[in-house]
């Protein structure tokens, strides 16, 4: 039985949701261009300083700038992706959620009788310790439409979750389930 879903299905959070998303988008996007503008001057002004040393220091800044803009436009897409969702059932919890460096999207589908422990990270990400043998799936979705499965590491998966609202739900109403200390 479904105890839980995000997103709504109805077509008035739908809407609002639509255009929320195409709002933070638009404000993400031109943070990124500035941000990479600014980094590229550092790495173009970085030519004209003639110590060398310095100058390599200067370029690192710069490209550290563009890569960490990039990774920064990257997180928050990931934040409003419509391929994002969560499940919760009486007796398992479905996830699904994107990638930040690859933005692929990974699905997991966890038992409750797998997870041997959980608890929250201290981003706020729910990490859920599974037991040696366990039913529970976890697969990656490319950009060119490729699955693979995936093994967790240490019996170790990390949910991320778009809705505050869904890991509160999941920490308050089933605690004891999914054994949250």
């Amino acid at each position: 039985m479904l105890l839980y879903e995000y997103p709504k299905r109805d077509p008035v959070s739908k809407r609002n949701r639509e255009f929320q998303k195409h709002e933070d988008k638009r404000k993400n996007k031109k943070l990124l261009i500035r941000n990479v503008l600014v980094s590229s001057i550092i790495v173009l002004l970085s030519f004209k300083i003639e110590v060398l040393w310095l100058a390599v220091v200067v370029a690192g800044i710069g490209v550290f700038g563009i890569s960490s803009a990039v990774l920064m436009y990257n997180y928050a897409f990931s934040g409003f992706s419509d391929k994002a969702y969560t499940y919760i059932y009486d007796d398992r919890i479905e996830h699904g959620q994107i990638s930040v460096f690859d933005l692929s999207l990974i699905c997991v589908t966890v038992y409750y009788e797998d997870i041997e422990s959980s608890r929250q990270d201290i981003m706020g990400n729910i990490v859920l310790k599974l037991n040696s043998v366990n039913s529970s799936i976890m697969t990656k979705t490319g950009k060119n439409k490729s699955q693979s499965e995936i093994k967790p590491k240490n019996n170790e998966i990390r949910l991320f979750f778009q809705s505050s609202e869904a890991k509160y739900y999941l920490i308050r109403e089933l605690s004891r389930k999914i054994k949250y200390r």
